[in-house]
């Protein structure tokens, strides 16, 4: 078949799509390991979850505010305030993940808490089966029981390292949920209307402001941080929430929900990596036996539902990092 101009369509569109693609992957494996080092990170600045979201979040606005400015000057028109609500309705989610999160980091541990919030992929199906009407296959179904298995193991079944790995557990399930609206938030995002920087911008405004809020009512707001939290937490800003928010941005334009979700599988084995390195978490054997499980599990996962989205010029998301 031949286009306007006397071309095969089928010869121009191969290489458009194959070069973006080993460029995606690129982009979501540097985006995973990057990402990987957040929870180190939050853990190493030893402050409040309100606190580490505040700064974390505020920090990358002085960067991310100057690149949605830039983009759009560039832009040819403007932007609705429903697109904006619904950013900022992402901002809300993660901002209520961040601070969960920092809970179930100090009482789990950096790398077995970021394994419990990987099952976040469950959520965000179970959303598009309820909300959207989107079916989930049998082979996803009968993963479920696994992932449950491994996540009863992480929580401490049968032996467990942690202050409290079974409130460290629950608390990472709850961070999933809020992570999973978080995720639905930003992919329905993903547009021309409001595109990259723009995007994480309002996303990261929205989660600085719910953040403050909650530390000042709760009193648990450090508006000074002391030294070195002040400087992990500007890290955690720079490194976690603009490069790799930013690179894992421009991957979804280029990756099938498949590849997005199995590269993303670096993240919590990064997690673990980083975690005993710079704070010593040394999860137990079984502990160890449940994260196989639920990386295996989510893996299987990802790939059964890819198989079952058609191929398209604009590709699906699936699970950017904290």
């Amino acid at each position: 078949m031949r286009d306007a101009e006397g071309q095969t369509s089928a010869v121009r569109f191969e290489p458009s799509v194959s070069r973006p693609a080993v460029g995606g992957v690129l982009l979501v494996v540097l985006g995973a390991l990057v990402t990987g080092s957040s929870a180190s990170l939050l853990g190493l600045a030893k402050v409040s979850g309100p606190t580490a979201a505040f700064f974390r979040c505020g920090y990358a606005l002085a960067l991310l505010g100057p690149l949605a400015l830039f983009e759009r000057r560039r832009a040819a028109a403007g932007v609705g305030w429903p697109v904006i609500a619904r950013a900022a309705g992402g901002g809300v989610a993660l901002a209520v993940d961040l601070m969960v999160w920092d809970r179930s980091i100090k009482l789990l541990g950096a790398g077995l808490s970021t394994v419990v919030q990987d099952t976040q992929v469950l959520f965000v199906a179970a959303a598009g089966w309820l909300l959207f009407r989107e079916s989930i296959s049998a082979a996803t179904l009968a993963l479920v029981p696994v992932i449950l298995g491994g996540v009863a193991l992480i929580a401490g079944v049968g032996g467990s390292s942690g202050s409290n790995p079974t409130l460290g557990t629950a608390l990472g399930i709850v961070s999933a949920v809020a992570y999973a609206g978080f995720i639905l938030s930003f992919r329905s995002g993903r547009d021309q209307a409001l595109p990259g920087a723009r995007q994480l911008f309002v996303v990261t405004l929205a989660a600085t402001a719910l953040s403050g809020a909650v530390g000042a009512l709760t009193g648990t707001l450090a508006l000074t941080p002391e030294w070195p939290s002040a400087g992990w937490l500007a890290l955690a800003a720079v490194l976690v929430q603009v490069f790799g928010w930013s690179v894992l941005s421009r991957a979804m334009a280029h990756l099938s929900t498949v590849h997005l979700s199995i590269g993303l599988l670096l993240q919590p084995v990064a997690a673990l990596a980083f975690a005993a390195i710079a704070l010593g978490d040394y999860p137990s054997a079984l502990q160890l036996v449940g994260t196989v499980a639920v990386i295996g599990s989510v893996a299987g996962a990802a790939y059964f539902e890819g198989r079952r989205i058609p191929s398209a010029s604009h590709p699906d998301a699936s699970r950017p990092s904290c």
